[in-house]
């Protein structure tokens, strides 16, 4: 599994050199045995003559070698799509993560008054009421 994910992975390089414009990304399709690498843009993944035939003969090699796999090129209009990327070559990285925001306390750290203004020159805003009896 891990030589055809290289493979795959190595003619995307290959591809990407040639022709900078195109973006790839890989993942897995409804098995393990398939993947599926989205090209962008699809302008140029529908009219870029050197790239298909590219596209074409490595498929060709990729079955001969890797006869149990499968590998499907889609753009971004197909009903099929990447959904958990294995990589991606072209594209800027990106990270997931659970970092929580606290949106509320980084505005009020941000855009507080005490934080606008000197504390020598601080006036209260806060009011005492008393009442009289």
């Amino acid at each position: 599994m891990m030589k055809a994910i290289d493979r795959i992975k190595s003619f995307i390089i290959s591809a990407n050199e040639l022709f900078p414009v195109f973006k790839f990304r890989c993942g897995f399709g409804s098995t393990e045995h398939t993947y599926i690498v989205e090209v962008k843009p699809l302008e140029e993944f529908n009219n870029n003559e050197d790239y298909a035939k590219m596209e074409r003969d490595f498929c060709v090699s990729f079955q001969k070698e890797y006869n149990e796999d499968d590998v499907i090129f889609v753009s971004e209009d197909d009903l099929i799509a990447v959904k958990d990327v294995i990589f991606a070559i072209g594209e800027p990285q990106y990270c997931e993560s659970n970092i929580t925001f606290d949106l509320d306390l980084f505005l009020k750290e941000t855009y507080s008054f005490e934080n606008t203004v000197p504390k020598d020159e601080y006036i209260s805003t806060s009011f005492v009421y008393r009442l009289a009896a």
